[in-house]
């Protein structure tokens, strides 16, 4: 205790102002750089007027999930999907639901944008489309 405690003052605030200046130093990401990646595409159907179809993915290795509807067009963007393995399934009423098989999961890296093949979904037979406007969707509950 120096000069009446203006010692401890004075070493406490070096301490204080370097440990400031380092904590500036360190690394941090960047504005708007994100690690989670894009899937997009197009749903297209073989007769009829195109109504927006719902896309889900969900990671096989969490089972966590997400939907999107397409477009007018039948084109659908998933954007800020962590990395991972996935299964995209396509689903509309009166339609056959697409699905890509769980073994052949699509895979998305850091900040990849993957372009997935265009899907085209079938009219259901037509038991499937009666049970359906009489129970509810046949969509599997996502």
């Amino acid at each position: 205790m120096r000069n009446g405690g203006h010692y401890v003052f004075e070493e406490a605030s070096y301490w204080l102002s370097s440990g400031l200046n380092l904590v500036a130093f360190l690394p941090t990401p960047a504005s708007g750089q994100s690690i989670g990646g894009t899937f997009f595409g197009v749903v297209k159907i073989r007769q009829g007027r195109f109504l927006k179809p719902r896309l889900r993915i969900t990671n096989l290795a969490t089972g966590q999930g997400r939907f999107v509807f397409t477009d007018d067009e039948g084109r659908y963007e998933l954007r800020e999907v962590p990395p991972g393995l996935y299964e995209l399934k396509v689903s509309k009423d009166g339609y056959s639901t697409a699905s890509t098989p769980p073994s052949q999961g699509l895979r998305l890296g850091l900040g990849q944008i993957a372009r997935v093949d265009d899907i085209t979904l079938k009219v259901a037979p037509a038991e499937l489309r009666l049970s359906s406007e009489h129970h509810g969707s046949c969509d599997d509950g996502f």
